[in-house]
């Protein structure tokens, strides 16, 4: 008989926990050397633009792996309780010595939803110049919408959930008939 019941011991020596911690030192090296580079071009030009994009894309990947290991490694976010109980560790540099503890549910939850904020801030700066940073070799501001929709049902926050759904939904239309949804199968 299996319960479907987890607990974080059964995940020792985890790859998922190993993916995404490298992903969060990745992006927390970025971070912290980044705005040499910003601050070296000129104010408004498009390479300072591109930067600024790639340092929200940092935020993003953060807040990505954030979000992958908080729905593994932490109880259900319950808003009421969310201040009482274990989190993540929250690590916003690069250092192998750092034993980081863990923060509460509720801080490590806010730490995602400023990375959020982050990310939409630095990338909003090339969309205003080039539409078309929402490809497909890098994240944009429609992945950044989808996993603010993932997070916020993770979260309980239901209206932001359906505000960053409807986003999502009205660039990219569902198919209104049967032929248009064959379609996406064939190519």
């Amino acid at each position: 008989e299996h319960r479907w019941t987890f607990t974080t011991n059964q995940f020792a020596g985890d790859a998922v926990w190993a993916n995404n911690f490298s992903l969060v030192m990745q992006a927390n090296d970025f971070l912290a050397n980044i705005d040499t580079f910003i601050n070296a071009e000129e104010e408004g030009s498009e390479k300072q633009l591109r930067l600024k994009h790639y340092k929200g894309v940092a935020y993003f990947a953060r807040a990505f792996a954030y979000t992958n290991m908080i729905v593994r490694y932490c109880k259900d976010y319950e808003p009421e309780t969310a201040a009482n109980e274990l989190g993540l560790p929250i690590v916003t540099t690069v250092d192998k010595e750092a034993r980081p503890s863990r923060a509460t549910l509720q801080e490590t939850v806010n730490f995602i939803l400023s990375d959020f904020k982050n990310a939409e801030d630095n990338m909003q700066a090339i969309r205003d110049f080039d539409n078309s940073s929402d490809g497909l070799y890098h994240p944009g501001l429609d992945a950044l919408d989808a996993l603010q929709m993932r997070f916020a049902l993770y979260t309980h926050d239901f209206d932001k959930a359906i505000e960053k759904a409807d986003i999502i939904i009205d660039n990219y239309a569902l198919a209104s008939s049967v032929q248009e949804m064959q379609q996406l199968w064939v190519l």
